[in-house]
């Protein structure tokens, strides 16, 4: 259940003051930032501990320059900043799309036994870990935080770390607004004077890969939003979408044929 104290500003205070009792009990700290709400969020509520932070940044290889202007403005407010970079479009080439819903004809494999040249797909978590989660848990085995900061929430929908407090590895996990609404969220960032990015008047959802063509259910506003500012990329999401879905309809038919009665 939400907490509705995000809006109390003395709640805000005793809050800062109880993660600042964390924070001194550690020295390697990484923060892990998408640049999203959350994120920035997240890293308000402890801006006067960023000295001791390290902000982590995994760059897919495929960010909006939105968000790459984003993180610059970031880069340059605190004092040790990482990007962790991939190459997305180079993996989509070789794996394919990433889908929620993957015909197995379409994988690299199913390409090979079926003989075919139609563009490949692949389940989005394979994409995700490729690009996104597996080079930041490489960094962060590297690094050895004792102490892991991220922007998740209990009402998230899909979440990693859901476990404020908690020891992972053996660092310890801190989730700002782990008790927090998408609303709460955005009312603190107004409240604190953070500049909320301009694609959050279309959904809730951040930017993260411009030719991403997963989470089609939570993704209707971030199609609007690029055929208002990003219209060759809409162009070509759409038209792979396009081709995803007549590749799922395929399947959907044949399976419909095998359900009798």
């Amino acid at each position: 259940m939400a907490d509705p104290r995000p809006y109390d500003p003395e709640w805000i205070e005793a809050e800062r003051a109880r993660m600042a009792d964390i924070i001194a009990r550690h020295e390697r700290i990484v923060m892990q930032f998408s640049g999203g709400k959350d994120s920035l969020a997240s890293l308000q509520m402890v801006r006067d501990h960023l000295e001791k932070i390290t902000v982590a940044w995994a760059n897919s290889g495929d960010a909006f320059p939105e968000t790459v202007e984003l993180m610059d403005a970031v880069r340059a407010r605190v004092p040790y900043f990482v990007e962790i970079k991939a190459d997305q479009p180079s993996h989509i080439a070789a794996m394919g799309w990433p889908v929620d819903l993957l015909p197995v004809s379409r994988t690299p494999l199913g390409r090979i036994v079926n003989r075919h040249n139609l563009p490949i797909m692949q389940g989005w978590p394979v994409c995700c870990g490729a690009n996104l989660w597996g080079p930041m848990v490489n960094f962060l085995r590297e690094f050895r935080p004792t102490l892991v900061i991220l922007g998740t929430k209990a009402t998230d929908e899909r979440k990693g770390l859901d476990c404020d407090g908690s020891i992972v590895d053996g660092a310890e996990v801190l989730l700002p607004v782990h008790k927090w609404t998408h609303d709460q969220v955005f009312a603190f960032l107004k409240r604190e004077g953070v500049e909320i990015p301009e694609y959050y008047t279309f959904g809730t959802t951040s930017l993260v890969c411009r030719h991403c063509t997963a989470f089609v259910a939570e993704n209707s506003g971030k199609m609007r939003y690029m055929r208002e500012r990003h219209p060759v990329d809409f162009g070509e999401v759409q038209r792979r979408l396009r081709e995803i879905k007549r590749a799922v309809s395929v399947d959907n038919a044949a399976l419909d044929a095998c359900i009798i009665g």
